[in-house]
């Protein structure tokens, strides 16, 4: 039996399947600000590097760049203060799901791909 690799090419394929899906959960508008009719991004919580939340939606909101990047208090520029705002909109114990869920190593079969991209283009 072929040993499965989640190849770039794949991730890249879920990201952008997952991106659409988040974005569309919140219909384009920042889940922060509330801002309506600008860019957009998918901000995960747990860096995506952490495979085993890449592609969780618990793990990803729909910000606005200012929000997402380039503002004062913007998740990338103000972690603390994005936290803050983070665990008082969805509470601490989201926080140490995500925490817990982080530290388990997790291997992607082919099936598991399959089933992640039918979620994300069932939703």
């Amino acid at each position: 039996m072929k040993k499965f690799k989640l190849t770039p090419r794949i991730k890249r394929r879920l990201d952008r399947l997952f991106s659409k899906y988040i974005l569309g959960r919140a219909n384009r508008i920042c889940e922060r600000c509330g801002a309506i009719g600008v860019k957009c991004d998918t901000a995960h919580i747990i860096p995506r590097p952490v495979i085993g939340l890449r592609w969780c939606p618990e793990n990803a909101l729909c910000l606005c760049v200012k929000c997402h990047k380039y503002g004062v208090d913007s998740f990338h520029q103000n972690p603390l203060a994005f936290y803050r705002w983070f665990s008082g909109a969805f509470g601490e114990e989201h926080i140490t799901k995500l925490l817990k869920a982080s530290e388990v190593e997790v291997t992607f079969s082919a099936e598991d791909v399959e089933e992640i991209e039918e979620m994300l283009k069932i939703a």
